[in-house]
């Protein structure tokens, strides 16, 4: 009895990947299943020619080549296979001009009715999991007012899972012929994909991947965790920014990034900051509006990220939390990573700094109650606040464990508008047991801002 080629016993040994400097090997392996789980010879090249369709599919690769070997040891019923990827530019910038109206007579841009300008940037797959950010931007150059303003995040492999998930955000204004009319669209989309036997494919792909190739780290695992929160939490500021009252509301926002290059570390440093402040009670005073009580919600996240050769950062780049101005109730530097008590060091233990940095607060403020007080400017506050400090390696569900939280009365100060003088009473109601421990809850602080 002849039995047909395409149904000799055959199963993958080995899978090498080749050519993934930036994507994580379980991104190509997922696509690669149906080859895992197959015992003849047909099953694993077809297996094969739909995983390299698949890979191609996602976009991230400009070449897939998929070859099957022969083992070491001779073995029939096994092959290797290797798969060489040629990744695609991990960034995309475009520009350009369209026209939604008709040229008279003559291919001159004054010519066209309705002329707008265009640019979109991509990123793809720079943390190599797959992932790939759009943004876009339009505007008129000639004709209809309003502006389109655009961004999209997809994730195709959501927390190591079959399960991809599609985040879009489109702001789209509107100024009509009148001039006085303006719509503003907003548009936030949030899909979720998963095929039907999602849970059985997930257990199957673990076990092959397992037994075949390494898996990704945990490491990686919580920093795209980690990248996803942050991005939940920004779009859930902006909502915050929007949907509160206003007029009359003040708003900061503030975003830095620093990168260190050619020096004994590499690394990149952002920070983001937004505040809001909300008159209460307003009094009318002629043509003025007077509001004594003002709430203000703050929030702030920053994180640094060493690369190149040099896997570390220096204390003086890494951030630090505690004092008036990042997080009441603890002294300087007194929250965070610290270092073992040794002879001759800080009590507690010399602070280290951290990786991860957020803080919240909300606090309302309102005229001092001594009237002289009052008159030159100070001003009483009923606080809380929030914050957190810690390194890549923390577990995602240890963020909120190690948060800590105070709450307090304070009383601030601000002269000839560039400086503040707080002093405050603060109650710690959450702190790890190696931070600082404040024996008095009064606390002074002082800021600058020179402008």
């Amino acid at each position: 009895m002849v039995i047909p080629l395409d149904e000799l016993p055959l199963r993958v040994r080995t899978v090498k990947i080749v050519g993934n400097n930036r994507t994580k090997p379980y991104v190509v392996e997922d696509q690669l299943q149906d080859a895992y789980e197959a015992t003849t010879v047909g099953d694993v090249y077809g297996g094969l020619v739909e995983g390299a369709q698949r890979l191609d599919g996602l976009g991230l690769f400009e070449s897939v080549q998929v070859s099957m070997d022969a083992v070491d040891d001779g073995s029939l019923d096994q092959t290797d296979v290797t798969v060489t990827v040629k990744e695609k530019n991990w960034y995309l910038l475009q520009s350009g001009a369209t026209t939604t109206g008709t040229a008279k007579g003559n291919l001159d841009a004054s010519e066209f009715s309705n002329l707008r300008y265009s640019v979109a940037g991509a990123l793809r797959n720079p943390l190599g999991h797959g992932e790939m950010l759009d943004v876009g931007y339009n505007s008129p150059i000639k004709g209809q007012e309003g502006h389109t303003v655009s961004a999209k995040l997809h994730l195709p492999h959501l927390f190591r899972t079959p399960v991809s998930g599609t985040l879009e955000a489109i702001m789209d204004t509107v100024v009509f012929e009148d001039e006085n009319t303006r719509q503003e669209h907003w548009t936030l989309t949030v899909e979720r994909h998963a095929s039907s036997d999602v849970e059985t494919r997930q257990a199957k792909r673990i076990t092959a991947i397992r037994t075949a190739l390494s898996t990704a780290s945990c490491y990686d695992q919580t920093l795209l965790l980690l990248l996803l929160l942050l991005l939940l939490l920004l779009l859930l500021l902006l909502l915050l920014l929007l949907l509160l009252p206003s007029p009359p509301v003040g708003d900061t926002h503030t975003f830095g990034m620093r990168i260190g290059l050619m020096g004994d570390t590499s690394f990149a440093k952002g920070m983001l900051e937004m505040q809001r402040h909300i008159p209460l009670f307003g009094v009318e005073l002629g043509p003025e509006t007077y509001s004594p009580v003002t709430l203000s919600l703050c929030a702030s996240g920053g994180a640094i990220r060493p690369f190149g050769p040099s896997k570390r950062t220096f204390f003086s780049d890494r951030f630090n939390l505690g004092g008036p101005m990042t997080l009441r109730g603890f002294p300087f530097y007194g929250a965070g990573p610290r270092s073992p008590k040794e002879e001759g060091g800080c009590e507690g233990g010399d602070a280290l700094g951290g990786d991860i940095r957020y803080t919240a607060s909300a606090s309302l403020g309102f005229p001092f109650p001594v009237p002289a007080m009052a008159t030159a400017g100070w001003r009483g506050y009923l606080f809380t606040n929030l914050g957190n400090l810690t390194t890549w390696d923390t577990p995602l569900k240890q963020y909120g464990r190690d948060t800590r939280v105070s709450v307090g009365v304070a009383a601030a100060w601000n002269f000839l508008g560039v400086g503040r003088l707080e002093i405050n009473y603060a109650h710690v109601l959450r702190r790890s047991p190696r931070d600082l421990h404040r024996e008095r809850p009064l606390q002074f602080g002082f800021g600058v801002s020179f402008e």
